[in-house]
């Protein structure tokens, strides 16, 4: 952001001003998110590039919106944020949970081919989000036959050893495998599952800090 304020100013900034840019720490925190904000609206900026996670985005928000403060989001995908939630300020870059699940629901059924899935998320906002949209995407295949859920469950996000869950999945043996959640626990559970020898596809869409990856497939 620096380079670009930079490149921009040298060529005149915007509408004859120069850019400046102004950075609060929002320690990736709910209570401190809100505390940034109103740091930001106090020092008069009216536009903010701000932070990722949906549950750290939402308090902020509103904040800047009831101040008329322009603000985007750069990986927050929650779809309250702005399904549920009237915010006119609030803008975003990415796509959001529903329109990730209803990717997977065709990629995974119409690309892949699966006849039996296994769902498994975090249990966080995002991972609970992009998990219960998925199966209201697959229902309309499930009603039909076309595909059958075999698991639907939640993990304890970052611990060590998944060897349970990854057990579960060994003895289910779906054709394709969905996790929602973090990237540090989708490796752990692809590692462990590999040492399994669990067979299953392994397609996930993962969080990582900072950045929002898309969907993404790791095959076996």
């Amino acid at each position: 952001m620096e380079v670009a304020k930079d490149l921009i100013n040298q060529k005149g900034g915007v509408l004859g001003k120069q850019i400046e840019v102004v950075v609060e720490d929002d320690a990736s925190s709910t209570s401190d998110s809100v505390l940034a904000a109103q740091k930001l609206i106090s020092k008069g900026v009216k536009q903010v590039i701000s932070t990722y996670g949906s549950s750290i985005t939402a308090p902020a928000a509103d904040l800047y919106d009831s101040n008329k403060v322009v603000s985007v989001a750069y990986g927050a995908t929650a779809v309250r944020l702005t399904m549920e939630e009237q915010r006119p300020y609030f803008f975003r870059t990415n796509g959001r949970d529903d329109t990730q699940s209803e990717y997977f629901a065709d990629f995974a059924v119409n690309i892949l081919g699966a006849k039996t899935i296994a769902i498994m998320h975090d249990n966080q906002d995002y991972g609970k989000g992009v998990a219960d949209d998925a199966m209201k995407f697959i229902k309309p295949y499930v009603d039909s036959g076309k595909v059958e859920i075999v698991y639907f469950d939640a993990i304890t996000p970052m611990e060590s050893d998944y060897s349970a869950v990854v057990s579960q999945i060994k003895n289910l043996n779906p054709d394709v495998w969905f996790f929602t959640g973090y990237y540090s626990d989708a490796a752990q559970l692809l590692m462990q599952a590999r040492d399994a020898g669990v067979e299953s596809l392994f397609v996930a869409t993962i969080l990582s800090r900072p950045l929002n990856s898309r969907i993404s497939p790791v095959l076996r």
